[in-house]
């Protein structure tokens, strides 16, 4: 079954989407440059983030979504968070 295809705009969800790689910001701000890169929250509202993963679940090379995760303090997400999503997104 053909599956729709979703336009993306600009943004981290989208930017991962695109690549297939996980995305580790450690120290999002309140400057518009930060804020752009977060675009494609829900609701567009990117006030109190300071840290984002975001991985891809894939099927083989078949992109299913994005795993967006949140945090309101600022380096959250280490290197050790990211290492460990390598083979979480994959089915």
């Amino acid at each position: 079954r053909e599956r729709p295809t979703i336009p993306l705009g600009p943004g981290v969800i989208a930017d991962v989407a695109r690549s297939g790689r996980t995305v580790r910001m450690t120290s999002v701000g309140p400057d518009a440059d930060s804020l752009a890169a977060l675009a494609d929250l829900v609701g567009g509202d990117a006030t109190g983030v300071g840290s984002v993963l975001a991985v891809p679940m894939l099927v083989g090379t078949q992109l299913l979504g994005v795993i967006g995760v949140y945090a309101t303090s600022r380096k959250a997400f280490n290197a050790e968070d990211h290492a460990g999503t390598r083979y979480a997104g994959r089915a």
